[in-house]
């Protein structure tokens, strides 16, 4: 369940800006916000589930979320300002995903080995995988780690 905030850049609360790719479906995938449901990626269902609390709330800027997907209009006035809302951001967050797989949480461990003993061969194949991510094919993503004053990577 989510509640979208609307505020003006300047006057917005902290928030965290999420980088990701909607992956090769179309949103299929209901949440509820503002108690209307809406359809969205697997990426982002991911994003939500993974990120949850029962403690604390956190404020998240997802353009498939913030933006109206149905609305032509906003989304075109809305792509210009991706820089500023991603500079503007507490942090931007990078999401690749849960790993799929015990195989993925394999190759999660051999990158940080490879951060620890960058000897390993094993090591540097499994981060070589990593940037053969979808993410990293896709343009915008300059725009919105450059733009990022804090740049987390979640996998």
């Amino acid at each position: 369940s989510c509640e979208l905030i609307e505020a003006p850049l300047d006057k917005a609360p902290p928030f965290e800006a999420i980088s990701y790719t909607w992956g090769p479906n179309a949103p299929s995938i209901p949440i509820k916000v503002d108690g209307a449901l809406i359809l969205v990626t697997a990426p982002i269902d991911e994003l939500l589930w993974n990120r949850r609390s029962i403690f604390t709330s956190h404020v998240f800027w997802i353009d498939a979320i913030c933006i109206n997907q149905g609305d032509q209009e906003e989304k075109s006035s809305q792509l210009p300002m991706m820089a500023r809302i991603y500079g503007r951001a507490a942090r931007v967050i990078v999401w690749l995903g849960a790993p799929k797989s015990r195989t993925d949480t394999r190759i999660v461990r051999k990158m940080i080995r490879a951060l620890i003993w960058p000897e390993s061969i094993d090591a540097f194949i499994a981060v070589g995988k990593l940037f053969s991510h979808s993410w990293f094919e896709k343009i915008w993503i300059v725009q919105e780690v450059a733009a990022g004053k804090k740049v987390h990577v979640m996998y």
